[in-house]
């Protein structure tokens, strides 16, 4: 795996890729680019020039540091960015979401930081994000399990709204469960998942 940069960099692209709902293949006939290039950046060996970021951007229709910064801008921050890149008001977003507008205002300025996850959901899909970014967690792509996946999206909500003796409870029962040969994968399923 890569350094940082590329590390978001693949995640984010990934990210884009699945909500246009477009493959590597068709990505690459799309753009002009070699499917060898492609999947260097989605594994995050490689960074892409300025130029093919440029090119990704306008193809995704979203801006270049879409592309290539990270989630860990706090929060409010980044719901606020959000909502004025799309051209939404406080209004707007509060409508979608089913809070009113001053509640936005606030998840905006940090006042109110603990949303519930129907919330979250809701604003997630007026501000076209991923449910986890707004959970304020920096996710690391990896080929086993992509941020993007509705079940990775599911235990990391369920997950955060446990308390810490919750969070301790919860994985030791992963713990439990992966050392039960019924529940463990197959050597083939561990294959077709890239796992060594």
């Amino acid at each position: 795996m890569g350094d940082t940069n590329n590390i978001v960099f693949a995640n984010n692209l990934t990210y884009y890729m699945n909500q246009k709902g477009v493959d590597r293949l068709q990505l690459c006939e799309a753009l002009g680019l070699k499917y060898s290039t492609v999947s260097e950046w989605l594994s995050a060996k490689k960074y892409p020039r300025m130029d093919k970021i440029e090119l990704l951007a306008k193809y995704f229709d979203v801006k270049k540091s879409d592309l290539i910064e990270s989630a860990d801008q706090d929060i409010g921050s980044m719901i606020h960015e959000r909502r004025i890149a799309l051209d939404l008001t406080l209004e707007d977003v509060g409508k979608a979401v089913g809070v009113n507008k001053s509640t936005v205002s606030k998840w905006e300025s940090g006042y109110i930081s603990n949303m519930r996850k129907d919330k979250i959901e809701k604003l997630a899909k007026v501000l076209q994000f991923n449910p986890v970014r707004l959970l304020g967690i920096n996710i690391k792509t990896t080929h086993l399990l992509q941020p993007d996946d509705e079940l990775f999206v599911k235990l990391t909500m369920l997950y955060h709204s446990l308390n810490e003796v919750g969070k301790e409870k919860a994985v030791e029962r992963l713990e439990e469960l992966s050392i039960v040969p019924i529940y463990q994968k197959s050597e083939k399923e561990g294959e077709e998942n890239g796992a060594t």
